[in-house]
């Protein structure tokens, strides 16, 4: 799946420095983030989860189950993020059926990690 296709599609871009938190592991969920610009470090309780790039996403979750955060995103360099609510969530996947295969394959990849790091607490 081509993440750069939907990432020029959409001129909304949320800006974030180096260094700021994303979002928070516990905190409500609303949206996710396709990655126009800069890196984005994904920890769970404190430990490392991975850093997601240019044309990567994080916040997946959010579109599938809208309750807490489960992991905390925060911008390892200055990044541009394309803010990616439910409805328009659920247009993309009807318009690029492949996009939600592409997500449910970085939910089973991060989930299997995030469960790695909680089991070793």
């Amino acid at each position: 799946m081509d993440i750069e296709i939907i990432i020029r599609r959409f001129s909304e871009r949320e800006s974030f420095s180096a260094g700021d938190v994303i979002f928070q592991e516990g905190e409500a969920a609303s949206k996710m983030y396709l990655i126009a610009e800069g890196e984005v470090d994904l920890s769970v309780q404190g430990e490392p989860l991975g850093v997601e790039v240019v044309n990567g996403s994080v916040g997946e979750m959010a579109m599938v189950d809208p309750a807490s955060r489960m992991t905390t995103a925060k911008a390892k360099t200055d990044c541009k993020l394309v803010p990616i609510e439910r409805n328009r969530f659920l247009d993309l996947i009807r318009e690029y059926p492949e996009f939600s295969l592409h997500v449910m394959e970085l939910l089973a990849d991060r989930l299997r990690l995030a469960n790695n790091i909680r089991t070793k607490s």
